[in-house]
C-alpha cells in the first residue's frame, strides 16, 4: 500500500510483473480509533489507487488467503477493473522456513525444566506484537480460571516491548491469583522462537499473524479464530481448533 512500487508497474510491457497481497480484515480493526480511521481512509484512497494499478499491470496477482482474494475483488478493485483482476488472481498461502522452524526436542526439555513445567503440565504460547487490539486479557483470564479449577497450565507471551500497554498487561497478570503461571518475554529472534514453540503444547492467536505458520512448522497445535484469513490452516481436531465464542471450551479441549 506504499508509494514505492508505483513506478514498477510502468515496466509491465517489458517484464512480467507478479504482485503479492496479504490483505485481511484485521488490518482495519485496530485498538486506536485514529489508526482504524487512517487504515480505512488509506484503503479507500491511496491504497486503492496503487492496488488497482497493480491489478491492471500484473501478469499474476497472488493472494495469501481466501479472505485476501475476497477483499481485493469485492472491496478494493474498481468496478471497471474487477473482471481483469478475476482473470489474473490466484491463491498461494504463506509458508515458513523449515530450516528455522522445526521441533527441537533438546530445547523443549531445557526450557520446561528451567520454567519448572512438568511433562503433565500444559504450556500455552502466544507470539505477537503485544498491543491492546490482540485481546490477550481474555486468554490470561482463562489460563487463570483453568488453574483455579485444578488444571495445571502455564502461559508464555512473547512480544512485549517497553510501552504503556505492555506494562499495563504485565500489571494485569501480576494481579491474577496464579500469576506465577505466566511468563512475559520481549521480542525474540527465530532461533529463540523455535525453542519456545518446541517447549509449548498449544499456541493461541486471536488475530491472523505469520507467527502462526512458523509455530505450526514446529508441530505445535494451535487455537485460532474462525476467520477466512486463517481458515486454510487447520483441520479441526487434528492440528488445532477454531474458536467462535467458545475459547474456554477449546482451551480445555486442547489440554485434555
Amino acid at each position: 500500500g506504499k508509494l514505492f512500487p508505483y513506478p514498477v508497474f510502468s515496466l509491465c510491457k517489458t517484464i512480467p510483473i507478479y504482485s503479492f497481497f496479504g490483505e485481511n480484515s484485521d488490518y482495519y480493526s485496530n485498538s486506536s480509533w485514529i489508526n482504524t480511521f487512517k487504515n480505512r481512509l488509506l484503503k479507500g484512497t491511496l491504497k486503492r489507487m496503487i492496488y488497482n494499478r497493480a491489478f491492471s499491470n500484473s501478469e499474476k496477482v497472488i493472494a495469501y488467503t481466501p479472505e485476501t482474494s475476497s477483499i481485493l475483488v469485492n472491496q478494493i478493485a474498481f468496478p471497471w477493473n474487477r473482471n481483469r483482476l478475476k482473470q489474473v488472481i490466484t491463491e498461494s498461502s504463506l509458508g515458513y522456513d523449515s530450516n528455522q522452524f522445526y521441533f527441537d526436542k533438546d530445547a523443549r526439555e531445557q526450557i520446561r525444566s528451567k520454567w519448572g513445567i512438568t511433562d503433565s503440565d500444559c504450556l500455552f504460547i502466544t507470539s505477537t506484537r503485544v498491543t491492546s487490539s490482540k485481546g490477550l486479557e481474555k486468554v490470561v483470564d482463562l489460563i487463570n480460571n483453568l488453574n483455579a479449577d485444578g488444571v495445571l497450565v502455564h502461559y508464555v507471551i512473547v512480544g512485549f516491548h517497553s510501552d504503556e500497554y505492555g506494562n499495563k498487561l504485565k500489571s494485569y497478570i501480576e494481579g491474577k491469583e496464579f500469576h506465577e503461571k505466566f511468563t512475559c518475554l520481549g521480542f525474540s529472534d527465530h532461533d529463540q522462537l523455535r525453542k519456545y514453540y518446541s517447549a509449548s503444547d498449544v499456541g493461541v492467536w486471536l488475530r491472523a499473524a505469520i507467527s502462526i505458520q512458523e509455530a505450526m512448522g514446529t508441530g505445535l497445535r494451535v487455537i485460532l479464530p474462525r476467520r477466512r484469513s486463517v481458515e486454510h490452516l487447520i483441520e479441526e481436531g487434528v492440528n488445532g481448533y477454531f474458536v467462535e465464542d467458545n475459547l474456554d471450551v477449546k482451551m480445555r479441549l486442547a489440554v485434555s
